[in-house]
């Protein structure tokens, strides 16, 4: 047999081969029952978002493809963000046979060896809190190295965390405040880890309205203070330069609330949700004058 220096190795490629970061997902197994599946993440996290410079690219260009502009908008809306591609791409796929289980199912010292090994080579990625928030919280604390989480969250959801009356302490009917919702559950969840050594969260809101109005930051993401890796860099969308012209004074991640911070803040561009959903109801309008 092989010494378990190079079983290592040999066990590394196999994980290279298959895609080093991966998207967890659930899907349907038999008689219905729920499973967890997984599917390879296209995204490179150094690339920008080109899909709002796509959508207006082809808005402002006559007799632009009326098709493509539609796909690009669906893209926008999608809660998939950064990784719409993989979103696409895994649409048509089904629960099968994992890349990595005829490994781990060999044998009980295979699976000994090989699991510690899969946790430390792979990035987990999400795009959705609840989801998120399932899968981990059944993980060993002690394991999960590396998180890549990309959350287009409701407004509904960050309305929780504004003084009225422009938010609502909870949601009418439902248990849902803004100590108790999926976010919260995971950034709960995220703080119980013991051995991150990379965590990456991007991310942006559905709100129509700008997020510099609607975002009490340092309530949001109060919880992720807690949470503990040697890289975490947390993605927000970027802050008008004058602060006359934001709305929520006091409420951003920045300055002096970053103070014992355990994350680095990284804000960049995002899609301007409100000329989106201007261009679909353009398009719903033509299409009836037809």
């Amino acid at each position: 047999m092989l010494p378990l220096e190079v079983r290592r190795l040999v066990y590394s490629e196999l994980w290279r081969a298959s895609g080093l970061r991966q998207h967890v997902r659930r899907c349907q197994g038999p008689a219905g029952s729920a499973l967890w599946a997984h599917s390879p993440c296209l995204a490179d996290p150094a690339d920008s978002d080109p899909r709002y410079a796509a959508f207006t690219s082809l808005r402002s260009t006559p007799g632009s493809d009326a098709l493509e502009l539609r796909n690009w908008e669906t893209r926008l809306k999608s809660n998939a963000n950064l990784h719409w591609e993989c979103d696409e791409l895994a649409g048509d796929r089904h629960c099968g046979t994992s890349a990595f289980l005829p490994v781990l199912m060999t044998c009980k010292r295979l699976y000994m060896e090989c699991a510690p090994l899969l946790y430390e080579s792979l990035t987990f990625c999400f795009t959705d809190a609840l989801l998120a928030r399932d899968f981990l919280s059944g993980q060993p604390v002690d394991r999960v190295r590396s998180l890549e989480i990309c959350i287009r969250a409701k407004p509904i959801i960050l309305e929780l965390y504004l003084d009225p009356p422009h938010g609502n302490a909870s949601v009418a009917g439902l248990p849902v405040t803004a100590d108790n919702n999926p976010w919260e559950s995971l950034c709960r969840v995220l703080s119980t880890f013991t051995a991150l050594r990379y965590l990456r969260i991007w991310f942006d809101s559905e709100d129509l309205r700008p997020w510099h109005r609607r975002v009490a930051e340092t309530r949001v993401f109060a919880r992720l203070f807690q949470v503990k890796a040697t890289s975490f860099t947390l993605d927000l969308p970027d802050l008008p330069a004058d602060p006359r012209m934001r709305g929520l004074p006091g409420c951003y991640l920045e300055g002096g609330n970053l103070d014992r911070a355990p994350f680095i803040v990284r804000r960049g561009p995002r899609p301007n949700n409100w000329m989106v959903h201007l261009s679909r109801v353009s398009a719903l309008a033509l299409a009836m004058d037809h």
